[in-house]
């Protein structure tokens, strides 16, 4: 006992003399250890890797406790170890994606000796794109540009020109690529996107190009799914909240080198639902699955007042899924899952008062809300489907704005406006996100996905719509993108005047369509008796 007693202090001393002579080298990692000593000295001690190095006893033997500079030490070698690891991964990756490449260099060759079968394997790509165009547009464009590449065949013309007349879609390259929760936001400026996955894992991108998003750099918000997030007014905070309770605060001021505020915002037992900044970024409001909502001080990072709990008769109270300061800051609006929608003074946030509901609106759960720019405006999206309107006002809401908008046809995840407040987006459940243009209400965009959305958002100006699908891809949709509508069926050629005023296109409908497109504003019929004329058989 006593000998193994004091084997444990020789390792102790050798550990805390090697972390010293670790800290004199400013850390270097040619002072760490290899994988094989170090599994070793941590038998010798009994330290157990599954809680972070802690020491344990065992068969008598008192535990040892190491000095924060010798767990430092362990603490970086562990960390190199597993960046081995990692790195061992992705050089097999590497390898396997060099491989595959090869392979299907190997197979072109091989099907460029068969002319007949390139044919037959555009035509397939193209019939393959067609049927997905419906459910994913960038995949499908893809296939399409695969299919002429592989042999240019009508079916591949008329497949690549398809596509073009859609919506112009990027994914990210940041998408972590796994199914399940996946959240986005956008910073105020509407150039900088945040996106999360189920594993904590947020990635910064530069979206001022829709069509070149850039990775910015990334960080780490817990171990578990990431449920909402939200920018401060000037850009510089993002606040993330999840199923851990947790609301973390990062600065962002450099997107290339977040850091985490601490501490930590914990004060309600449920999951984060919705986190929400007040216009002065001094004051930030969570909401709880269990039916509260939490205000911090985002300088202390202590609590406002008092939990806000809305009147319900339902036990336990229903959670609240989604919170929204109005543009002023004076008023706090949260929607729960009983439908009821609640409308809090926070002019003073150490002493919030209930203001009361909305009136005549969503009769199950609300799962989202947003309010425009200019504050007259509040929509919130339900479990049926629709987006409800009112019109708010300094002392609450006014009155509902006529009938609600539909189209989806499940419940709607996310709702948000432009940042102009000119247009406003929806994305349910059944993978779709519809676009509307205010104040007429008029559809002008649907934008289909392969999973149903948990996100949606406007970057810059409107210029492009930001969305986030259970698929785990988040997507950036150009807009506008005008549709020219007219023929029944696939075109085959287009071809532009001379002058470039007018674009003509021919369909297998046997009809030469012609727009002109001379005007910034979206394309028309080109002036004439007919914008259709009837091809010669």
């Amino acid at each position: 006992m006593i000998a193994d007693q004091e084997a444990v202090l020789a390792t102790v001393r050798s550990v805390e003399q090697a972390a010293m002579e670790w800290a004199a080298a400013e850390r270097s990692e040619h002072f760490l250890w290899e994988a094989p000593r170090l599994t070793a000295v941590e038998a010798a001690l009994r330290l157990h890797p599954e809680i972070g190095g802690q020491p344990k006893g065992d068969r008598g033997v008192s535990p040892v406790h190491l000095d924060p500079a010798a767990q430092a030490f362990l603490a970086a070698n562990r960390a190199r170890i597993r960046t081995r690891r990692r790195a061992r991964v992705a050089g097999i990756a590497g390898i396997m994606s060099v491989i595959l490449v090869l392979t299907l260099v190997a197979v072109r060759q091989q099907l460029a000796t068969d002319e007949a079968h390139l044919v037959a394997q555009s035509r397939k790509l193209a019939n393959t794109a067609s049927q997905l165009r419906d459910s994913d547009v960038w995949l499908a464009r893809q296939l399409s540009v695969i299919a002429y590449n592989t042999s240019a065949t009508a079916e591949a013309r008329a497949s690549v020109l398809d596509s073009s007349a859609g919506h112009l879609v990027t994914r990210l390259h940041s998408s972590v690529g796994v199914r399940g929760p996946h959240t986005l936001a956008v910073r105020p400026d509407g150039r900088l996107l945040a996106s999360s996955n189920q594993y904590g894992n947020v990635v910064l991108t530069d979206a001022t190009n829709p069509q070149r998003p850039t990775v910015r750099g990334g960080l780490q918000a817990g171990q578990y799914a990431v449920l909402t997030m939200a920018f401060s007014s000037d850009g510089t905070t993002l606040a993330v909240g999840g199923v851990d309770w947790t609301v973390r605060l990062f600065d962002i001021s450099d997107p290339t080198h977040p850091r985490l505020k601490e501490p930590l915002l914990r004060g309600s037992p449920a999951a984060v639902q919705s986190v929400a900044f007040a216009p002065d970024g001094r004051v930030l409001a969570a909401a709880h699955a269990d039916g509260t909502i939490l205000l911090w001080d985002t300088a202390r990072h202590g609590r406002l007042g008092d939990p806000l709990i809305a009147p319900s008769r339902l036990r336990p109270h229903p959670a609240v899924r989604a919170a929204a300061f109005t543009p002023d800051g004076r008023t706090l609006v949260a929607g729960s899952q009983d439908g009821a929608i609640w409308l809090w003074n926070v002019a003073d946030p150490h002493r919030p008062r209930l203001m009361g509901p909305a009136p005549a609106g969503p009769r199950g759960t609300v799962f989202s809300l947003t309010i425009s720019p200019d504050g007259r405006t509040l929509a919130a999206g339900d479990d049926d489907g629709k987006v409800w309107t009112w019109r708010l006002h300094e002392g609450g809401i006014r009155g509902r704005l006529d009938d609600p908008l539909i189209g989806l046809a499940s419940y709607v995840n996310s709702v948000a406006f432009s940042q102009d407040g000119k247009a406003l987006a929806a994305g349910g459940s059944d993978g779709t996100v519809l676009v509307w243009a205010l104040p007429n209400r008029e559809p002008v965009a649907t934008l289909p996905h392969p999973g149903q959305i948990t996100a949606v958002r406007f970057t810059t100006g409107g210029a492009a719509v930001a969305t986030a699908s259970y698929d785990g891809t988040a997507r950036l949709w150009a807009m506008p993108s005008p549709v020219l509508a007219g023929p029944a069926q696939g075109v085959f050629s287009v071809e532009y005047s001379p002058d470039g005023k007018t674009l003509a296109a021919g369909s297998r409908d046997g009809n030469v369509w012609r727009w002109d497109v001379s005007a910034q504003a979206p394309p028309c019929p080109a002036p004439s008796d007919q914008h259709a004329e009837r091809a010669p058989s």
